[in-house]
């Protein structure tokens, strides 16, 4: 079954990454971790960097050397590794905020 339709298949795949070019970002209040594989064949790290600067100063990017699009499969330690420091970072700020 993977291999049937595949012209039509791989049509609608760049559909999909052509039109995600081009989409709004709203904004939001909460602060985002944008965690990317730098060798992610399927949307690049300049697509991350797109999304980041459309997210504004409340977006954080940070990119994994040696992963692609299943990062946190390929590089779980590296990936919760980013995770737990950006929780960290999110969770002081919310107590600053509180004290």
């Amino acid at each position: 079954a993977m291999f049937t339709n595949r012209k039509e298949r791989l049509e609608l795949l760049q559909g999909l990454l052509d039109s995600n070019m081009d989409a709004k970002i709203p904004a939001f209040q909460q602060k985002i971790m944008l965690i990317w594989g730098e060798e992610d064949k399927l949307f690049d790290i300049e697509l991350a960097k797109k999304m980041k600067e459309q997210l504004g100063e409340n977006c954080y990017l940070q990119g994994i050397p040696k992963a692609g699009h299943l990062l946190h499969l390929e590089r779980p330690c590296a990936y919760n590794r980013q995770l737990g420091r950006f929780l960290a970072y999110v969770n002081s700020q919310e107590n600053q905020a509180t004290s």
